[in-house]
């Protein structure tokens, strides 16, 4: 005769051994924080439950950034803009590079011409009509870090944050994520 093993502790801990593989799983997971027309992109290391935020954009085609959410960016020579003022002469004097009409964010992206792309150190805007319509804050650009790396504070200017972000960085600076999702990606 068969019998089978009901031990309630034995089922307890076969769950949280699954609960534990699944949270700390070998494969990175990519992580996706999105609030409005904010959206931050990271990733979840191996066996880790630390998240890693390396860029925060806001703006979008069908939805450009109109001042809101307010922040502070640290550029890296120091200076600071809130992004309610943007001041796109400012922009274009400290920028290490100018793109007009990037084929990337018109063919891939869905731009419209006549866009120009600034970049400052870890900073990237878009202009339309000299307004910014789009930024985004990267740790990374093309595989190489940003140093120093780049700092996007509150509106007053006075908790700033260097990137890469974690979850609770971003919560403090936008508030709780409309959306929060953390995939195993395209490794499966």
């Amino acid at each position: 005769m068969k019998t089978e093993n009901t031990n309630p502790w034995l089922a307890i801990c076969s769950a949280m051994c699954w609960i534990l593989l699944l949270s700390c799983s070998p494969f990175p997971r990519t992580l996706t924080f999105a609030k409005d027309n904010l959206l931050s992109h990271g990733t979840q290391g191996s066996f880790s439950l630390e998240s890693r935020y390396d860029s925060v954009e806001f703006g979008k085609p069908d939805l450009p950034y109109g001042g809101t959410p307010v922040v502070s960016l640290r550029l890296p020579d120091g200076t600071v803009i809130r992004t309610d003022h943007f001041d796109v002469d400012l922009l274009r004097k400290k920028s290490d590079r100018i793109i007009i009409d990037p084929r990337m964010r018109i063919e891939q992206q869905g731009w419209p011409k006549g866009i120009e792309e600034i970049r400052i150190g870890g900073f990237l805007f878009l202009v339309a009509a000299e307004k910014v319509v789009w930024f985004g804050v990267y740790s990374w650009i093309n595989h190489e870090p940003i140093r120093p790396a780049p700092e996007i504070g509150d509106a007053q200017g006075l908790d700033y944050h260097r990137l890469p972000f974690t979850e609770a960085d971003l919560i403090r600076l936008f508030g709780k994520p409309e959306a929060l999702h953390k995939d195993l990606g395209d490794l499966l």
